[in-house]
């Protein structure tokens, strides 16, 4: 058994293994990159991708315990420093698995995102993702986003609530994170939404808020985005840089389902659309747009800021992995001992 744990066929094996979760997790991380229970979470988190790395553990604890007693001559001691290197790494990593967390959540400017069973954004302790008794939430009480340099200088004042009382809070940017225990709050990215003000012949109106994602250019940020109205079958795509006239076009794809998506200011149900004329032309925010039987009204923008949330239980484990294993390779390199 432990001549099949130290094999470097097995190493390779488990190697190319891990690398396929890698690149499938990945992908999906970056696909879904706001949902804590998306693909990505799926991979990293299954019993199988966790049975791989404890086989691998063991594999480099064969194989350095091999290579340990080689070295009693003072030969491939490099080695054997790295592979411990090696083997502290991958403890620290299944030591981030079982307590540690990575997730990334939007919040509104103004608006508490609250902890709930099925997040582990803002209060989480234990094993394998328990979260902590108590209510708690997140509040992102202002920003500060300079047009010209939106995502370099942006920064958010953001509060952190346990059980009715602020903990925590901090404005949180560039280089400054908000830290709270073993949690550390980091802005990733910033955008604001567009709130439309959609009305239909009975009178009845709706909010909905149309996501602006920011694009760097050489002139400054620039902003876009598009939205299917519930109700009406239209989708308005707007294209903006100061964020005060908007390009807009809007395209009617037929017959729309209930409304119901947005905040109402009236009881009963939305209007179902019918087809209609699109609009294609330039608007400012205040400004209505007439649709056949709905008015589109440009309300405001809103900011809002994503927020990568990271528990550290494993990562420094993993820092003094990486010191060792570089260790090893100086000794391996500096004595050409391979």
């Amino acid at each position: 058994m432990t001549k099949f744990l130290a094999s470097p066929v097995l190493t390779l094996v488990l190697l190319a293994a891990l690398v396929v979760f890698l690149c499938l997790g990945t992908t999906g991380m970056f696909k879904n990159a706001l949902e804590t229970g998306g693909f990505s979470s799926m991979i990293f988190y299954s019993p199988l991708f966790l049975a791989v790395v404890l086989l691998f553990e063991f594999n480099l604890i064969c194989c350095t315990a091999r290579q340990f007693k080689k070295s009693a001559d003072g030969r491939r001691k490099g080695s054997v420093l790295f592979h411990t290197g090696l083997i502290i790494i991958v403890l620290g990593a299944l030591i981030q698995l079982a307590f540690g967390f990575t997730g990334y959540v939007r919040v509104r400017e103004g608006a508490v995102v609250e902890n709930r069973p099925d997040r582990y954004y803002i209060s989480r302790k234990g094993v394998w993702h328990r979260q902590e008794t108590g209510e708690s939430a997140m509040f992102l009480q202002q920003t500060d986003i300079p047009g010209d340099r939106a995502q370099q200088e942006s920064r958010g004042l953001l509060a952190l609530v346990r059980d009715g009382e602020v903990v925590a809070k901090q404005w949180v940017g560039r280089g400054k994170s908000l830290r709270y225990e073993q949690m550390d709050i980091a802005l990733n990215r910033t955008g604001y939404y567009l709130m439309l003000d959609c009305s239909d012949s009975l009178g009845k109106t709706y909010v909905y808020p149309l996501l602006l994602q920011s694009t760097e250019t050489p002139g400054g940020s620039a902003y876009s985005g598009s939205l299917k109205i519930p109700g009406t079958g239209y989708v308005i795509s707007v294209r903006s840089r100061e964020l005060k006239e908007f390009e807009i076009k809007v395209d009617q794809t037929g017959p729309g389902e209930q409304a119901g998506g947005g905040y109402s200011d009236q009881a009963g149900t939305g209007y179902s659309g019918q087809a209609g004329s699109g609009y294609s032309g330039r608007a400012a925010v205040g400004d209505t747009i007439t649709l056949d039987r709905h008015k589109i009204t440009l309300s405001h923008p809103v900011p809002w800021m994503i927020f990568r949330i990271r528990y550290e239980y494993g990562f420094y484990v993993i820092y003094a992995g990486m010191i060792i294993a570089a260790a090893g390779m100086f000794i391996l390199y500096g004595r050409r001992d391979m």
